[in-house]
């Protein structure tokens, strides 16, 4: 059963992806990660029974904004279970979009998986710098 949990206090996400999964991360994942949750206004562990799906957070880039930065590390036990996962994450995103009316993020050029995940999340893409495409999220009402 997957089950999304915020992370409560300072404790870093990285921390929990390498007690679930040693040897995953790259030393620059681990720093990009704890940047990342650093900026964040919530971060969050998702997990199918023991199993560790994913991290993700979000970062606003100011308290009025009406936008919010979404980043995400998904781990290789989201396979078999992609249903589920984006199932688990248009709710999530729903009640994200009451708070916000833009979700913007990147998505690496070279993870095509990763772009169908978040095309299917209603995600439309702009232009790609580098290694990234940059997609957006719009809320549908107002």
């Amino acid at each position: 059963m997957i089950q999304i949990n915020e992370v409560v206090g300072n404790t870093p996400l990285v921390d929990i992806i390498n007690s679930k999964m040693p040897n995953l991360l790259t030393r620059d994942e681990e720093l990009a990660i704890n940047k990342c949750q650093m900026f964040s206004a919530s971060s969050y562990v998702v997990m199918n029974d023991e199993e560790l799906m994913c991290v993700w957070g979000l970062i606003p880039p100011s308290i009025l904004s009406t936008e919010v930065y979404l980043w995400l590390h998904v781990t290789p036990n989201v396979v078999g279970h992609h249903f589920q996962f984006v199932r688990h994450t248009q709710m999530v995103l729903q009640e994200i979009l009451k708070d916000y009316e833009v979700v913007v993020g990147q998505v690496k050029v070279d993870a095509p998986q990763n772009k169908k995940f978040v095309k299917m999340l209603g995600a439309k893409f702009g232009e790609t710098t580098g290694d990234f495409t940059q997609f957006r999220i719009e809320r549908k009402w107002q």
